[in-house]
């Protein structure tokens, strides 16, 4: 027997929903693809931000050390600056102390940049206030050497002495001590 089909048997057509799913599958991997490359961009991006942070501590350090640098210089220079200018008064004192003649003391020291020096000097005889100034008139850095005063006392006498000071030989003679 023969059998006869009147329904005819329609092919189905495939091909669009093999694109539509090629495409989907296409669309998630690309999804996917972004997905992973953003969360990878994040990542990196914090490790950016954390550098960051690391560096700018570090220029604030480098900023610090720069700063107390040219403070250091600062310093060095006004240091510089006041050895040029300081009076070598502890030496001064010292050169006069040792041109005392012996069984003379100071009894008084008084010395400004200004006004200069002025001694009194206690001592037995007259002679010893002499002594003294012809002693202190030998230094090179003393100049205008005058005696102001001379007192007898009942065991001795009093000199008064004032003398400007001559700074460069006065610096010249304390550096080669």
């Amino acid at each position: 027997m023969i059998e006869i089909n009147f329904a005819e048997k329609k092919k189905v057509d495939m091909s669009p929903y093999l694109i539509i799913a090629i495409s989907l599958l296409l669309i998630a991997a690309g999804l996917i693809t972004l997905l992973l490359y953003q969360s990878s961009m994040d990542k990196r991006f914090e490790q950016l931000e954390q550098k960051k942070l690391t560096n700018d501590a570090v220029i604030a350090e480098l900023d610090q050390f720069i700063v107390t640098k040219q403070q250091i210089q600062t310093l060095e220079n006004q240091i510089e600056q006041l050895d040029a200018s300081i009076f070598p008064s502890l030496y001064l004192l010292d050169n006069i102390q040792s041109n005392t003649p012996e069984g003379t003391y100071i009894a008084n020291y008084q010395f400004s940049i200004t006004d200069g020096v002025t001694v009194i000097l206690q001592g037995t005889t007259m002679e010893q206030a002499a002594q003294f100034s012809n002693n202190l008139n030998q230094e090179r850095f003393v100049d205008n050497l005058q005696l102001l005063q001379l007192e007898k006392l009942n065991n001795g006498y009093v000199a008064t002495f004032s003398f400007q000071t001559l700074k460069d030989y006065l610096l010249e003679e304390a550096d080669t001590r």
